[in-house]
Order: C-alpha cells, then sequence, then structure tokens
C-alpha cells in the first residue's frame, strides 16, 4: 500500500480534488492533474459521485520499462483526457471458468436446467480458446479510476484552500480480475 501511496502522490492524483475543478462542453467536470488535465466520464445523480475513469497513474510498463519501477506519467497538458478509452490488462482464466463457459451460456440462454446434465457439460471440458479471452487484452494497465463526491468538487470552486484530505474511492483495474474491467464495476 505504501508503494501505491507513493506512486498516487508522485502523480499528483491525491491531489486531483485540490484542482479547481472547469466545465466543458457536457457539464461534466474538468480536474488539472498537474501532467494532465481530466475529465470526468460520468456523474451518478442519486449517490453524488463522479467516475474519472481510465487515469494514467504510472507510465507505459512496456519496453525498457517492462519489469521496472513505476516511471511518473509523461506530462500531456494539450489534450483534455476522458477516460473513454477501455482498457483490459491480461488476465488468466482459471480452468474451471473455461470450463464452465459453454454450459453456463445453455442454461443462461434458456436451456433446460438438471443437475446431472450441467455435471455433465462441465464434465466434457469442452472450452473457449484462450485467445478469445485475451482479445482486447493490452499491457499497457497502468491506469485506476477515482471517485469524487460532487460536494468536495463543489468545494474546490467556491474554496480551494480547503480542499485537503477529503475522501475519494480509487480502483485499479486488473488486480485480481479474472474476467472483466473496471467498466463493468
Amino acid at each position: 500500500m505504501r508503494i501505491l501511496r507513493e506512486i498516487l502522490v508522485g502523480t499528483g492524483l491525491l491531489q486531483a480534488c485540490q484542482a479547481w475543478p472547469h466545465h466543458k462542453g457536457n457539464g461534466l467536470p474538468i480536474v488539472d492533474l498537474g501532467y494532465e488535465l481530466y475529465q470526468a466520464t460520468s456523474y451518478n445523480a442519486s449517490t453524488g459521485i463522479y467516475k474519472f475513469a481510465n487515469i494514467r497513474f504510472a507510465r507505459s510498463p512496456a519496453g525498457e520499462l517492462r519489469f521496472r519501477a513505476p516511471q511518473p506519467p509523461e506530462i500531456n497538458r494539450s489534450v483534455i483526457q476522458d477516460g473513454s478509452f477501455e482498457r483490459t490488462c491480461p488476465q488468466a482464466v482459471p480452468t474451471w471458468q473455461n470450463n464452465a463457459f459453454i454450459p453456463l451460456a445453455e442454461y443462461s440462454n434458456g436451456g433446460p436446467f438438471n443437475l446431472s446434465g450441467w455435471e455433465a457439460g462441465i464434465a466434457e471440458g469442452t472450452t473457449i480458446p484462450i485467445s478469445q479471452f485475451l482479445d482486447g487484452n493490452i499491457e499497457d494497465c497502468l491506469f485506476l479510476d477515482v471517485y469524487v463526491p460532487r460536494k468536495v468538487l463543489e468545494r474546490a470552486e467556491t474554496d480551494p484552500g480547503r480542499i485537503e484530505n477529503v475522501p475519494v474511492l480509487f480502483w485499479v483495474g486488473g488486480i485480481q480480475l479474472t474476467s472483466t474491467t473496471s467498466s463493468l464495476i
């Protein structure tokens, strides 16, 4: 956790809520992370929470940076990032899960269910080729999602000096996920 905190502090993400939020076009706030400008991807009116999706927290770990300590993200302040690019980190698919996909699909699509049929379907071991699971996976997946209460951003507009140690929730996608992305959470 200490390493993640250092990454977040180093990239300015813990100070993201301290940035004065601007609004553009669709009315969603834009925050200045120091290394890039970032617009919220959505707002949940029932909870009062803004979601900032796919925020880069370190430089791409490809090439010379593979298996190395995270490096600060490159500065790019010319484009407002909006998190719209879906990223799925390479993930393992347990054998039991792969064996269950076809029987699960059969019963989920209205086929009659019975326990012996279910067990037989799994025992057959008919699997989906692993390449289908990896389709769309990219190695450059050092991104996280941050959820910020609306009142925090409103306070930043009226009194930026009061925005310290505010609660935010962040999700690092791809860690311990086996068949999904953070956009489905």
